[in-house]
């Protein structure tokens, strides 16, 4: 499935001009089951999601940056529940690394926070003053060497 999901994202760049569109914007009627269908396959797939939110998206006539926007608000909502998961399914786990709640790693949330929120805003200013084409192209580039849980 992984492989299926790099090679449709491959395409839809190579021939953005001749994929179709599904409309001018998304359905709200099928905003849940899209929502639905993104969480289960990424979860499936092993990928953060964000990479079939924006296909799913720029397929309806979203602009890219508003589609890119749109999945780190919705990648907020899904590392929650993620991350209490994971803490949850870890809890009885003997042999981790210090300050380490089950799964998740306390210290490495500490340590990349302040990064991540130094950077946002700069990366929200580079995406802005490139074309929409270079900036599909880096955001593929960037999604296939993340890893699993930050894509």
């Amino acid at each position: 499935m992984f492989v299926l999901v790099a090679l449709l994202t491959a395409v839809r760049l190579i021939f953005h001009d001749r994929f179709p569109t599904f409309g001018q914007d998304v359905p709200r009627r099928l905003g849940l089951p899209y929502g639905l269908t993104i969480g289960l396959s990424a979860s499936l797939i092993g990928i953060g999601g964000g990479i079939l939110s924006n296909m799913i998206m720029t397929f309806h006539g979203r602009a890219i940056h508003e589609s890119v926007a749109t999945s780190a608000g919705v990648g907020v909502m899904v590392s929650i529940p993620g991350a209490l998961g994971y803490m949850a399914a870890g809890w009885d786990q003997t042999g981790l690394p210090p300050f380490s709640v089950g799964f998740v790693s306390v210290a490495a949330v500490l340590a990349l926070m302040p990064t991540s929120f130094l950077t946002a805003r700069l990366g929200a200013r580079a995406a802005h003053r490139i074309s929409k084409r270079r900036f599909e192209f880096c955001l593929q580039a960037i999604s296939s060497w993340l890893p699993d849980s930050l894509g």
